[in-house]
């Protein structure tokens, strides 16, 4: 992804649902003492690049922004799935069904 360096990213795949969830959190602590990390502002980071390669054979039929339903343009070549997240506040969730 192109998150900053506090961004933390995880995939989780929902076999029964046939797609894979994308979690995408951003926040910027700041150290407020001997091991206190305070979250004081949530900025909005926009335009957020993200590159998952799926498993052989299994191939994306839709990209959304959830829980907003929201559906976002991708690309797939080879398996891997490319998108962009308009903004993203905190955190956001991409479902990409398959």
């Amino acid at each position: 992804t192109s998150l900053p360096a506090q961004g933390i990213v995880t995939l989780m795949h929902q076999k029964a649902e046939r797609r894979y969830v994308n979690h995408l959190l951003y926040v910027s602590p700041v150290k407020r003492g001997d091991g206190i990390e305070v979250i004081e502002d949530i900025l909005p980071v926009r335009g957020v690049d993200v590159s998952v390669q799926l498993p052989c054979g299994e191939c994306a039929k839709s990209v959304r922004l959830v829980p907003q339903g929201d559906a976002i343009a991708f690309e797939e070549r080879n398996g891997r799935v490319s998108y962009t997240v308009p903004e993203l506040v905190c955190h956001q969730m991409v479902e990409i069904a398959y």
